[in-house]
């Protein structure tokens, strides 16, 4: 009997150690991703040319490794991947594009790549150089920041040289743009180069002005480059603050704030009426200099806020050129205990 329960132990204890160890065994089959070169420097290339790579992805490790998803940082960069699943001692290519165009100097583009080994999931693939333009724009942008119409010099401009690259045989065929409110004015023009006035016309709206001057180009990778415009236009009324708070609405006295109106125009104006949103909120005005300075007077009365105020004003003026001003009022209502 004590021979064959030390048999049974004897048994057990060898199934025991041959499970322990399959399972050892199995924990050891894992993929291992190695990459030998993932940083490729394509050098120096000229704007437009598209950059391309195989970067080389080996698995060292002891299971299947399986290449889940391929995620590139913009969409100015392309990937493919040979296969997506690499036996053990085997490897696959992973084909990389960048497409230089529009852009321009030292340039660092990645594609992440995600897979199933688990010590490394994600590791990233690079392409590095510098892009030379064939045609070179100074400045790159146009910036008239704000803008009042009608007191802003007309004679405002901003002088953008465009010149192309030595070395390179690209030329410039034209210049234009398709805007009603920018004038475009070439100072000294060549095939290699040329230099532009730009300026806004008297017809200029009011508002954000985003623009763009078209310069064509022949001999590149490139048909043309966009020079973007950029404008605050602003009337000549101005209301300081432009915005009024008044803070925590307690208590039961109303209670008053002044705002100015500046008119920074050529012509005079008079204010007609000022409207309000909300009942709690009355505002009267009076003239402190022809024409040209206003006072406003605004009340808010706490008792009449049933929550907390955002309210505006709806300044009417005569001024031909400015729709209603509009000035925004803000309150907090106290929680009622």
């Amino acid at each position: 009997m004590v021979c064959y329960r030390r048999a049974l132990c004897g048994l057990i204890l060898l199934v025991c150690c041959l499970s322990i160890s399959a399972s050892a065994e199995e924990e050891k089959k894992l993929p291992k991703l190695e990459i030998p070169n993932a940083e490729y420097d394509f050098g120096s290339v000229s704007q437009g040319t598209v950059v391309s790579h195989d970067f080389l992805i080996k698995n060292k490790g002891n299971a299947p490794l399986v290449i889940q998803r391929i995620v590139p940082a913009c969409g100015c960069t392309a990937s493919t991947l040979e296969k997506n699943r690499v036996a053990p001692g085997e490897e696959t290519v992973v084909h990389v594009e960048f497409d230089t165009s529009g852009f321009s100097g030292e340039k660092y583009k990645t594609v992440r790549l995600y897979s199933n080994d688990f010590d490394q999931p994600s590791a990233l693939l690079a392409l590095k150089g510098v892009v030379e333009p064939d045609v070179i724009v100074e400045p790159r942008r146009v910036y008239f920041g704000e803008v009042v119409k009608g007191v802003t010099p007309a004679d405002l401009s901003r002088i953008v040289v465009v010149k192309v690259r030595k070395g390179s045989g690209a030329k410039i065929t034209s210049v234009s743009t398709f805007s009603d409110v920018l004038n475009v004015e070439e100072l000294f023009s060549s095939p290699s180069e040329k230099r532009l006035k730009i300026s806004l016309s008297d017809t200029v709206r009011l508002g954000e002005l985003r623009d763009r001057v078209i310069v064509g180009i022949k001999g590149s990778r490139i048909n043309s480059i966009n020079i973007p415009v950029f404008a605050s236009v602003k009337g000549p009324i101005r209301l300081r603050p432009a915005t009024v708070s008044f803070g925590i609405l307690d208590g039961k006295e109303k209670i008053s704030r002044q705002v100015k109106l500046e008119n920074r125009g050529k012509n005079l104006i008079t204010v007609k009426k000022i409207v309000s949103s909300n009942p709690a909120v009355t505002a009267n005005f009076s003239e402190i200099k022809k024409g040209r300075l206003y006072v406003i007077n605004i009340s808010v009365d706490p008792a009449a806020v049933k929550e907390d105020l955002r309210a505006s004003l709806n300044i009417l003026t005569d001024s031909p050129e400015e729709k209603p001003l509009s000035l925004s009022v803000y309150g907090i209502r106290p929680p009622r205990l």
